[in-house]
């Protein structure tokens, strides 16, 4: 059985009384990915849209299975792409992002009277996180790969780096049982905002109400854009740009 511990609204924090294995099963044999459904005609089989729908990097493990999409923006990344940013001498860095449904849910009252987000959760390796805050010591721009990374590099910037980030194990969450740890967020972005580690965004066209398009919009601004991001999204539909999760990217400058 499963018992609901915590309700927020539509949001509930449940306990399972069987294993996470179990789960996993059941969700492999009774769960729907949401790829998605705005994909009409399309002559790939859902098979083949599931793996469309991963980026060229995700990991495979189950104790990695937690997000409810993929980091859509990583989807225009191939091997042949990243090869040339390679001989660029451009570096890449990974963080585990565990998307969450603030990518899908429309803002609400409450998100903008408390300016805080639904939580999220990510892991960065101390040794990937200080790579970055050096390259950004030497004055390289930081390059973040979708409004998530934006947010959680933004996230762990805030925290003072004198103190350790406060973590949680994720079996106190509700999600999965092991020996690493999560850090979480609820940075809400929206502007003004001053943007203290992001340099330059890629991003994908994102859906109208979200606190997405206020994060790129809130970008726009800190970097005196002339334009606001719903001129831009007028151009991009009059130029048939392909918008949401399988569509095109901005790259924000």
């Amino acid at each position: 059985f499963v018992e609901v511990v915590f309700q927020e609204k539509n949001i509930f924090l449940v306990s399972f009384n069987f294993s996470k294995e179990k789960l996993f099963s059941l969700l492999q044999d009774q769960g729907i990915m949401p790829v998605p459904l705005y994909l009409k005609d399309t002559p790939l089989s859902n098979k083949k849209l599931k793996e469309k729908y991963q980026t060229i990097f995700f990991k495979k493990e189950k104790e990695n299975l937690a997000s409810v999409a993929a980091p859509t923006a990583s989807l225009h990344f191939t091997n042949r792409v990243f090869k040339k940013l390679e001989q660029k001498g451009i570096k890449r860095y990974f963080i585990n992002l565990y998307v969450g449904m603030g990518t899908f849910a429309p803002v609400s009252e409450e998100n903008l009277k408390n300016k805080k987000l639904h939580e999220e959760y990510y892991q960065v390796d101390d040794e990937v996180w200080g790579k970055i805050l050096d390259e950004k010591k030497e004055g390289k721009k930081l390059v973040a790969v979708g409004t998530t990374v934006v947010r959680t590099l933004e996230s762990l910037k805030l925290k003072n780096k004198n103190e350790k980030i406060k973590i949680y194990p994720p079996n106190r969450r509700g999600t999965m049982k092991n020996e690493k740890f999560l850090f979480k967020t609820d940075l809400f972005i929206f502007p003004p905002y001053n943007f203290k580690m992001v340099d330059t965004m890629i991003t994908n066209f994102h859906l109208p109400k979200s606190s997405l398009m206020m994060l790129v919009e809130a970008f726009l601004q800190g970097k005196g854009a002339k334009k606001h991001l719903v001129e831009l999204y007028n151009i991009a539909i009059k130029h048939d740009f392909r918008f949401y999760s399988f569509g095109d990217a901005m790259l924000i400058i």
